[in-house]
């Protein structure tokens, strides 16, 4: 998700001019994505929702720092390392699969980038790409090397997906530790 667009402001400051599309499963902060998105001619937001990899309903677990809410059950191991991410409620929502939609918002000569942050939940993205993963020039996403949260996928499991992909890994940054 997207959250308040800390992303989408970080990359207009460091120059990217191009379209960016946005989605965001938080009623809160995808109130402020909105209104982020309204200020910039090419930032459009699809309607509140997840993307996953089947369309349904389903509900998000809200974090109390609201960047670590996810689709998944979080783990012990989480919420002892960052006390606040503890859930404290949860809301429905939509869950679409990216596939889906891609026709409205990526043009024929777009060179589409594919920014993934799901809390745990970026195996069940991927696969809701489908078979445009080959359309992205590039793909970015945070990877664990322990289970944060039931089921999410790890790091090697994404590096094969990657490599089977035809993509090259080109960059690590240190996050969450």
């Amino acid at each position: 998700g997207a959250n308040a667009g800390q992303y989408g402001i970080a990359i207009r400051d460091g120059g990217y001019s191009g379209d960016i599309v946005s989605f965001e499963p938080l009623p809160a902060v995808f109130d402020q994505l909105v209104a982020r998105a309204n200020l910039d001619g090419r930032w459009f937001v699809h309607p509140r929702c997840a993307i996953g990899s089947v369309i349904d309903k389903s509900f998000i677990n809200v974090a109390g720092n609201s960047t670590s809410s996810s689709l998944l059950p979080m783990l012990s191991l989480h919420v002892s390392a960052e006390p606040r991410s503890s859930y404290v409620g949860r809301v429905a929502v939509d869950v679409i699969r990216l596939d889906s939609i891609f026709g409205q918002y990526v043009r024929a000569e777009s060179r589409p980038f594919l920014k993934i942050d799901a809390q745990g939940y970026e195996a069940e993205v991927l696969s809701g790409v489908g078979a445009l993963v080959s359309e992205f020039v590039g793909i970015q996403l945070e990877l664990s090397v322990v289970e944060l949260y039931e089921g999410q996928g790890l790091y090697r499991e994404f590096f094969e997906f990657f490599d089977r992909a035809g993509f090259v890994l080109w960059k690590i940054i240190p996050g969450f530790i």
